[in-house]
């Protein structure tokens, strides 16, 4: 049996909920989906919390951290990085740890397998290049949105999308589950969207696409993180942040050339 690699999505300052899963798989590599930070009602200490632990974990080997839409302002201290609930008084509290060397270590995507993609939000369809192989395009994507961020200068993966009132869907950083159309031959697995009580899945065309995120609460807020995957010999298990079994998903070749 190869190794396992334990996903977690979304954990919005919750990483010792975070560390208390990955406990259970031990020897295991640990993919993090991006959003580290911000929550409802959160405070400066915990983000100085936080980013303590992140720049802990990044250092440990077997961890891979991906970015999500409310970590590079915390990394970046730039405007247009900012997203509803940063704030100044954060990003202080948690400045002498998220150095540029932990920035470095940060990605935008992460490949499981040739034909498996892990973004925090999901690559949507219209987003992706026409003609252009999706591993280069992704690459070049990562380092353009990185470098951008730190001269503040707005790159379109930080852009919201239709939720912004725009035309065009977001990039993997910002889509939104309700306007993620999938990629014939691609699997997918991303967070982000808070929208339902458990985790969601669309299978079709023979690709396999898995949404991981947190449960919104009745009286509003979000527990994070609301689940988590497991992949192993090409079969994906999803469960509760709880352990409970919820689903497991067979991840085959792809359906076409890539």
């Amino acid at each position: 049996m190869s190794q396992s690699l334990i996903i977690i999505p979304d954990i919005h300052l919750a990483h010792e909920q975070a560390e208390g899963i990955l406990a259970r798989y031990r020897g295991s590599t640990a993919l993090f989906l991006g959003d580290y930070f911000d929550d409802w009602g959160d405070s400066a200490t915990a983000h100085r919390h936080t980013a303590s632990w992140l720049l802990w974990s990044t250092q440990q080997r077997g961890r891979i951290h991906l970015l999500g839409n409310h970590d590079p302002y915390y990394f970046t201290g730039q405007p247009c990085c900012e997203v509803p609930g940063s704030t100044r008084q954060k990003l202080l509290a948690g400045a002498e740890f998220l150095t540029k060397k932990a920035w470095e270590q940060m990605k935008t995507h992460y490949w499981i397998t040739s034909n498996f993609l892990a973004t925090h939000a999901g690559l949507t369809r219209s987003q992706a290049h026409p003609i252009r192989p999706l591993d280069e395009f992704m690459a070049q994507q990562e380092k353009e949105l990185k470098e951008a961020c730190l001269q503040n200068l707005n790159p379109p993966w930080l852009r919201w999308g239709r939720r912004a009132g725009l035309a065009e869907s977001a990039g993997p950083i910002w889509c939104d589950w309700r306007d993620f159309q999938l990629i014939p031959g691609l699997h997918q697995i991303f967070g982000h969207s808070p929208l339902t009580d458990k985790p969601q899945w669309l299978c079709r065309d023979g690709t396999v696409n898995i949404m991981l995120d947190g449960p919104v609460q009745p009286k509003g807020g979000a527990k994070y993180p609301g689940g988590y995957g497991v992949y192993a010999d090409g079969r994906l298990t999803i469960f509760t942040k709880n352990h409970r079994w919820i689903k497991s998903l067979k991840i085959t070749p792809p359906a076409v050339s890539l």
